[in-house]
């Protein structure tokens, strides 16, 4: 990650003069001004599907799904879970790096709520004429650890909040990471 900014440095004073103290402190500085920046979008995304799920209404547009009635903590529990205290022990160890992590756990929710919704209409979750009898107890262990993580985090037992608000979650970030993307595509001014 250096080395773009000895080549930039090269450039802009010419190979008579190598400042080493400033190129590691741009280097550095460059370094953690991307993890701030990564971290405050995923914390903005966090704040906007929090804002949009708890303004969202039920189906006939009455009362909000999310009422006063139970806390709306458990957002902030998976935010903890999934983002900055994991207790997966394959989560990276650096906050920096857990933005991709959090992605795919979110999409694994995401199917797992699926799953559920799918085996509650009565349909069957990934059904295969070669199904062995050991896919319904894997069915019944990821129904408890679904059950048991809900309740980690006091999330309701039921019903599409946690869904809702991960598919929004996501959508933010996917946002997020699209504005970057094509922030990072635009002209710098200050090389122009």
């Amino acid at each position: 990650f250096i080395q773009p900014h000895i080549a930039a440095h090269i450039s802009k004073n010419g190979a008579k003069e190598v400042d080493i103290e400033r190129i590691l402190k741009d280097a550095f500085s460059g370094l953690l001004a991307e993890a701030k920046g990564k971290r405050d979008s995923i914390i903005q995304a966090f704040m906007e599907a929090k804002e949009e799920n708890t303004k969202s209404m039920d189906s006939d547009g009455s009362a909000p799904v999310f009422s006063t009635s139970f806390s709306q903590a458990w957002m902030h529990k998976l935010y903890e879970e999934m983002y900055n205290t994991p207790s997966d022990p394959d989560a990276p160890v650096y906050r920096a790096s857990r933005g991709e992590y959090l992605k795919a756990k979110l999409h694994e929710l995401i199917a797992t709520e699926e799953a559920v919704e799918r085996l509650a209409s009565g349909g069957r979750a990934n059904f295969s004429p070669w199904e062995r009898r050991s896919s319904v107890d894997n069915t019944a262990l990821a129904q408890k650890r679904r059950v048991d993580f809900r309740k980690s985090i006091r999330a309701p037992e039921e019903g599409p909040a946690l869904k809702s608000f991960c598919v929004n979650w996501l959508k933010r970030l996917q946002e997020s990471e699209k504005r970057t993307a094509s922030a990072e595509t635009l002209p710098n001014r200050n090389s122009i």
